[in-house]
């Protein structure tokens, strides 16, 4: 009991969360590692490793209905993005281009690491958005778009385009490298030189961990696309555009 107790208490201070080190996590989070943990040590009772479940006398943080609801969705100021997309730029991150991708036209998580190169017309200055990939217990599934419009396509300013152009001349200097021919259209953009795809956990990590390197808020890959959306209600685009991109 009080093992778990201290535990608890350590898993809600500042540091216990990696995503964002300067808080803990949440106490739903929490409440739910403790019912983990009562179902392994029940488990461990039944089969008679223990004689009782030591969490029975633990005392988790409660959620009740009455508790703060979840933090709204924090996003960068127009400073704060220009500060991510120029070091990240000027540091020659691989990740770049779907930064600015994200950015730049307010895709899901999913949608952006979706696209193969065969998607992508650099001199038309699209993106068609044929799949997502989402995840479930960390696997990663191929899946429609989620928007009732199914597939689309994007159009992209120059310097997403540019951004895409140079990405792409990387790319092929990596398979030169190592070997493995041209690359085809069935690659996937933001993936690695092999032409796999990236996780999106992967991406999210990466984001994060550079956010955090730059001194900038954490908001996660999801409040770039809240970001995107936000300036762009703010420089006049029509909030029907803007629902209808999101």
């Amino acid at each position: 009991g009080p093992t778990l107790n201290r535990l608890y208490t350590d898993l809600l201070e500042p540091g216990a969360n990696l995503r964002s080190p300067e808080r803990g996590l949440s106490r739903r989070t929490v409440r739910y590692v403790h019912t983990i943990l009562h179902r392994a040590l029940g488990d461990a009772v039944r089969h008679g490793l223990l004689v009782r479940n030591p969490a029975d006398l633990a005392d988790p943080p409660s959620v009740k209905a009455s508790a703060p609801r979840r933090d709204k969705v924090r996003t960068w100021t127009a400073a704060e993005l220009s500060t991510f997309l120029r070091r990240s730029d000027a540091e020659g991150d691989r990740d770049f281009a779907l930064w600015r991708l994200i950015a730049s036209t307010g895709l899901r998580r999913g949608e952006a690491v979706g696209p193969r190169w065969g998607d992508v017309d650099l001199d038309a200055g699209t993106v068609t958005i044929t799949r997502a990939l989402t995840v479930t217990n960390h696997i990663v599934e191929i899946s429609a778009p989620k928007t009732t419009s199914g597939s689309r396509s994007i159009a992209l300013d120059s310097r997403t385009v540019a951004a895409l152009i140079a990405h792409q001349a990387v790319r092929a200097n990596e398979r030169e490298l190592l070997g493995i021919g041209p690359s085809a259209l069935t690659d996937y953009v933001a993936g690695a030189a092999d032409g796999s795809f990236l996780h999106p956990e992967a991406a999210s990590k990466r984001f994060d961990r550079r956010a955090a390197r730059y001194g900038l808020p954490h908001i996660g890959v999801h409040g770039l696309r809240h970001t995107w959306a936000t300036l762009a209600l703010r420089a006049g685009v029509h909030p029907k555009v803007v629902q209808e991109r999101l």
